[in-house]
């Protein structure tokens, strides 16, 4: 061949004068001096056969890919012209298939013993399509025509991948199904039995995450071939999900399948209460919501809709059982509040501690009501304070000392209350005590603490002029032990 190549550049360069070729014009030039090599080679071959046969109108039919021709060796050329000249004037002229040497195509270029032999068109324009279902392993397929016509253009499309140690294709029928608010059921068949390339499947790997999120998918290993669905499960609530799956050999995975997209059920519960209809307005709230009936799992009837009077009666029964529900709650544990202008109250505090009392060791006087709130000045500094009722507790019955506390604190003696150190002057038992933790002057013992001046009260002036004078006494202190100087410290001298 390379001979032939070298006489057509020569050619070409005695026609055209010029030794410049292009690659285009090179192949040309070769092709057209092998077509022509081919008929001089084909018109010696089939000279003798018939003296009324033409070539000339049968050369086409007869001809060889050049790639081919070249390829065989001289003792395959001679074979194939003999199975030509074998040919009588009847087949030639019904364009019979000429039989290919049997060494055409040899064992060690190709390893398949059987060649496939496909169907071919029949005129110009039909399609033929072929399948080859069975698998085999292959380095090299080739494509090759076994036969000629008058056509000598031969397109060969294949549509397949090359064999491989793991499946060549995902599983097939991937499908999912919503088996609850929280959990998907997903199932598969095996892949292909051609993309399985006579290897056995050693299990399925299900990827799934929540949609419209950028995170990992979540792997499970689904082992054994013949487990075809997996219920995933601890899912979100009305969420969609992708989902892919793989089948894997002990060599390696195979590919994915595309992506499906599976969204979880909405809350069962939540569904039957949409669905039913409510006591106050009487209409389901789906219907109510989308002004339409929604299909749902009660075997409820719904109501004959009128024109529009649906929302009036909805906003009226709506209406009837807020209010029903406003009186129930409004008449519940309520009362008004007892206090007057001039009443004495005592403050609630926040507990600190539990040593904190509940109320503040504080007077205030009541000077103004509105309503529910209460204004009061403390009696001390005056500082007024703005609360409502329940913060304050009524405290006249601490102020005003009765006759009836009275005989309680003469009959109080010493013999009965040991431990309590009595004062000289006689003080009223009925007035709160001030906690050690108010008194400012605790760490001077000799020095009795500073009382509140209790004001006189203006609401019952009928008690007279002796319930006010003791209304002005000062406060009964909590007793106190005695302190004395340890008596190693005798002999010194103590700032």
């Amino acid at each position: 061949m390379n001979n032939l190549m070298k006489a057509a550049k020569n050619i070409f360069t005695k026609e055209t004068g010029t030794t410049h070729l292009t690659k285009l014009q090179f192949i040309q030039h070769v092709f057209e001096a092998i077509h022509d090599h081919q008929v001089e080679e084909f018109q010696s071959a089939v000279a003798g056969v018939s003296d009324e046969y033409v070539l000339a109108d049968h050369n086409k039919y007869l001809q060889v890919p050049a790639d081919l021709w070249f390829d065989w060796s001289p003792q395959t050329r001679n074979k194939y012209i003999g199975n030509i000249q074998k040919l009588s004037m009847e087949d030639m002229l019904q364009q019979k298939d000429v039989p290919w040497p049997s060494d055409s195509m040899s064992e060690d270029r190709c390893e398949f013993k059987d060649l496939e032999v496909f169907t071919g068109n029949t005129d110009r324009n039909t399609i033929k399509k072929n399948n080859l279902l069975e698998f085999a392993s292959a380095k090299l397929i080739r494509f090759g025509p076994t036969a000629y016509r008058a056509w000598k253009v031969l397109r060969v499309e294949v549509y397949g991948v090359l064999l491989t140690k793991v499946p060549s294709q995902p599983p097939t029928a991937f499908n999912l199904t919503a088996s609850s608010s929280t959990s998907i059921t997903a199932s598969w068949q095996l892949p292909p039995i051609f993309a399985r390339h006579g290897r056995n499947i050693t299990g399925f790997k299900l990827f799934y995450r929540e949609k419209y999120f950028a995170r990992s998918f979540c792997v499970l290993n689904i082992t054994g071939g013949s487990t075809l669905n997996r219920l995933v499960t601890r899912l979100q609530k009305y969420t969609e999900y992708e989902f892919q799956v793989l089948a894997y050999t002990s060599d390696g995975d195979g590919p994915k399948s595309p992506v499906e997209v599976e969204r979880t059920r909405g809350d069962d519960m939540l569904i039957v209460y949409r669905s039913t209809p409510h006591p106050a307005t009487g209409v389901a709230p789906y219907g109510a919501l989308k002004g339409t009936t929604v299909r749902r799992k009660l075997d409820y009837i719904e109501p004959e809709t009128r024109r529009n009077e649906k929302d009036d009666i909805i906003d009226r029964r709506d209406a009837e059982y807020k209010q029903k529900m406003k009186q129930q709650r409004e008449g519940r544990k309520t009362r008004e509040n007892n206090l007057l202008l001039g009443d004495y109250v005592l403050l609630k505090q926040p507990r600190k501690n539990k040593w904190s009392t509940p109320y503040k060791p504080e007077f205030y006087i009541v000077y103004s009501i509105c309503g529910s709130q209460i204004t009061a000045r403390r009696v001390t500094d005056g500082r007024t304070i703005c609360r409502d009722a329940s913060q304050f507790k009524l405290a006249n019955a601490v102020i005003n000392t009765t006759d009836e506390t009275e005989k309680s604190e003469k009959v109080q003696t010493p013999q009965a209350v040991p431990d309590l150190k009595i004062p000289e002057k006689e003080t009223p038992l009925s007035v709160p005590p001030v906690p050690p933790d108010t008194m400012v002057n605790a760490e001077k013992p000799k020095e009795p603490p500073r009382a509140e001046m209790i004001p006189k009260q203006h609401t019952e002036p009928e008690q007279g002029a002796e319930h006010n004078q003791q209304a002005n006494r000062t406060a009964v202190t909590r007793p106190r032990r005695e302190r004395r100087k340890p008596s190693h410290l005798k002999d010194y001298v103590l700032s």
